[in-house]
């Protein structure tokens, strides 16, 4: 059995293990991080994409990672990435100590780079607002303070 496929769906966790079966005889599995016990089931995309994206921006994973993790190569990973919709998040305005960075992906020199712009407050860890680009400009700074 390949490991990739044995995800908790409870905490995300790669370490698991076999731990009996259940009574339709399916194979449990175990979680060495949370404890969780749950039987390997087809995902839907919907679950899978969020999945990535999980691991994109919150665990900072590259394409590159993600591939070795995921059964997935590079392009789709991407267009996944891409095709990924956000839930509006509802902000209430308040001061904050505003951080704004962008990550780049890709490599510059064959025009295959694009970066992820995000506004985020220092104290509450919170991301305000983040949005995709092409290269770093001043326009998707003033769109993100105007947003904000």
């Amino acid at each position: 059995m390949n490991t990739k496929s044995r995800i908790c769906p409870v905490c995300g966790g790669r370490k698991t293990i076999k731990k009996g079966s259940s009574g339709n005889r399916k194979q449990l599995f175990g979680c060495k991080e949370c404890g969780h016990r749950f039987t390997l089931s087809r995902q839907k995309k919907k679950t899978a994409v969020h999945r990535l994206w999980i691991d994109f921006v919150f665990h900072k994973q590259t394409l590159r990672e993600l591939a070795e993790t995921y059964p997935l190569d590079r392009k789709t990973i991407y267009a996944y990435l891409l095709s990924y919709v956000v839930r509006e998040k509802k902000h209430h305005p308040r001061p904050v100590h505003l951080l704004v960075d962008a990550l780049y992906f890709g490599v510059r020199e064959e025009r295959t780079s694009w970066c992820a712009l995000v506004f985020r407050d220092h104290d509450t860890k919170e991301n305000l607002w983040w949005t995709w680009g092409r290269t770093e400009t001043e326009s998707l700074y003033f769109m993100g303070r105007e947003t904000l």
